[in-house]
């Protein structure tokens, strides 16, 4: 799971930067997917190992990073898709 969260990270980071450079819809849909989805494993990870405490109180600052760049790679998506 840690490896595909991390692949899951370089692939939003990658078309992000692709889709601001080559201005292509289709590249603001992938990082649109993939940012919910690192989120989604963050959350699986953590659950799994501390099965004991499922309280949100123990996310580390990075996960909460995670929520401020999906809402920034949905709104990117949206106003692409408004405009094009």
């Amino acid at each position: 799971m840690l490896v595909l969260m991390f692949i899951s990270q370089i692939a939003a980071l990658a078309t992000g930067v692709a889709s601001i450079l080559l201005n292509r819809r289709i590249l603001a849909l992938i990082p649109a997917i993939t940012c919910p989805m690192v989120s989604v494993l963050m959350i699986y990870v953590s659950a799994s190992l501390f099965k004991s405490n499922l309280a949100m109180d123990f996310y580390q600052l990075g996960y909460w990073l995670t929520y401020p760049s999906t809402a920034l790679f949905i709104i990117n998506f949206i106003i692409r898709a408004k405009f094009d």
